[in-house]
C-alpha cells in the first residue's frame, strides 16, 4: 500500500491532516504566521530565578528597547555576552514585558535665586520660559575676583537642562558707556536635573552639587507674591545687551545682582541687598562687591565683601515687567523683563 493510498482512506483523515501540517512546517510555509510575544514569559526572563537582566537594569531604565538594540548589546557589550543563549523568541518576550518608555517627568523650577546652603557666597539665577532655561552662576576666580558664567537659553529634556558655561568678555562696565562684548570662552559643560520645583542637582566642572531655592526672607521662596509684585528673573536694557540684572522680591524684600564687566573687560558681578523695599514699587540700596570665595572647581571657602559700597542703586518699577534703574553716576536707564 502506497502512502498516497493510505492518506486517501476516509478513516485516516486525521493522519492526512497531521502530515499536511508537518509538511508545511518543514517547508517553511508557516513562517508568515506571527507568534505573539509573551510579556509574562518576558517578565520571568527579566526578573525570575534564572533571569539575569534585573541584576544590572531596572525595568524603567530599559523601557522601549527594541529587539535589535538588545541583540546588539548582547553581541557587543561584554557584560551581556552570556545572554547569547537567549532565543529570538525570548528576546521578543522581554521587549513585550518592558513595554513603551514613559516620557521624562517635566519639572518647571521656580524662577529666582538658588544656592547650596553649605556653600554660601556663590549662587545661581535660574529661569525657565516655555521649554528653555537661562541661568547664570556667581562665583570667583582663583585670584579672588568675582566672576560669572551664563548658560543657555537651552531646551530642557523633561527635568534636565544641559548647556555650556559661557564666559563673556569685554562688555559694558557699571557706569561706562555701552559697547558690545568682545568675545566668549567655553568654560565647560553643565547639566542640571530638577527633582522638584525647588530642588535640583548640578553636574559641572566643579563636580556634583545639590542646589535649592534661596529664601531671601524665611519662607520667602515658597510664599505667593502679592498681585503687582515685579516679576522675578532676568531684566535688562535692550539697548545695552551683554549686561543685565537678576531681580527677586520676597515678602517686600529684594535681592538684586548686576552682571557686567570691569575696566579690564573681565566679567564681574555686584549684589545689592537683601533689603526691604521703600514701597511696593521702589528699591534703593548700594552695590556691594564680593571676592575671595569659592571657585568653579575649588573646595569651598566663604567669600568676603571687598567693597561695601560700590555705588548707589535705585529702581522704580512702572509695572511688573518694566522700570527705571538709576546707576551710581546718576544716569537713568530703562529696564524690562528679558524674554528669551
Amino acid at each position: 500500500m502506497t502512502l498516497q493510498t493510505l492518506c486517501n482512506m476516509p478513516q485516516l483523515a486525521h493522519v492526512r491532516q497531521f502530515l499536511f501540517l508537518a509538511i508545511i512546517a518543514v517547508s517553511g510555509s508557516f513562517n508568515s504566521v506571527a507568534v505573539a510575544a509573551d510579556a509574562v514569559n518576558g517578565g520571568i526572563l527579566f526578573n525570575g530565578p534564572k533571569g539575569r537582566c534585573i541584576a544590572c537594569h531596572t525595568q524603567s531604565s530599559r523601557a522601549n528597547r527594541t529587539a535589535e538594540q538588545i541583540n546588539s548589546a548582547i553581541a557587543n557589550v561584554s557584560s551581556m555576552n552570556s545572554l547569547s543563549t537567549l532565543t529570538q523568541a525570548n528576546i521578543n518576550d522581554i521587549v513585550a514585558y518592558l513595554g513603551p518608555a514613559q516620557p521624562p517627568a517635566v519639572v518647571t523650577p521656580q524662577t529666582g535665586w538658588w544656592w547650596n546652603p553649605s556653600e554660601g557666597g556663590r549662587g545661581f539665577t535660574i529661569e525657565k520660559q516655555g521649554n528653555n532655561i537661562f541661568m547664570a552662576d556667581y562665583l570667583y576666580e582663583p585670584a579672588g575676583r568675582a566672576t560669572w558664567h551664563a548658560s543657555g537659553p537651552s531646551a530642557t529634556n523633561g527635568s534636565t537642562f544641559t548647556s555650556t558655561l559661557t564666559t563673556y568678555l569685554g562688555g559694558q562696565t557699571l557706569t561706562g558707556s555701552f559697547h558690545s562684548t568682545t568675545g566668549t570662552i567655553n568654560s565647560g559643560d553643565i547639566s542640571v536635573t530638577f527633582t522638584d520645583v525647588s530642588h535640583g542637582t548640578i553636574s559641572w566642572p566643579g563636580g556634583i552639587v545639590a542646589i535649592q531655592r534661596f529664601d531671601i526672607v524665611p519662607g520667602g521662596a515658597s510664599a505667593i507674591p502679592p498681585a503687582g509684585t515685579p516679576e522675578a528673573g532676568w531684566w535688562w536694557n535692550p539697548a545695552e545687551g551683554g549686561r543685565g540684572f537678576s531681580i527677586e522680591i520676597q515678602n517686600g524684600t529684594m535681592f538684586l545682582a548686576g552682571y557686567m564687566y570691569d575696566q579690564s573687560g573681565n566679567p564681574v558681578w555686584y549684589a545689592s541687598g537683601p533689603k526691604a523695599m521703600l514701597d511696593t514699587t521702589t528699591y534703593q540700596g548700594q552695590w556691594q562687591q564680593y571676592g575671595n570665595g569659592q571657585t568653579l572647581t575649588g573646595l569651598y571657602k566663604p567669600a568676603s565683601v571687598i567693597n561695601q559700597n560700590a555705588g548707589n542703586v535705585k529702581i522704580k518699577f512702572n509695572t511688573t515687567t518694566t522700570g527705571t534703574l538709576t546707576l551710581p553716576d546718576g544716569r537713568d536707564i530703562s529696564i524690562e523683563r528679558f524674554r528669551f
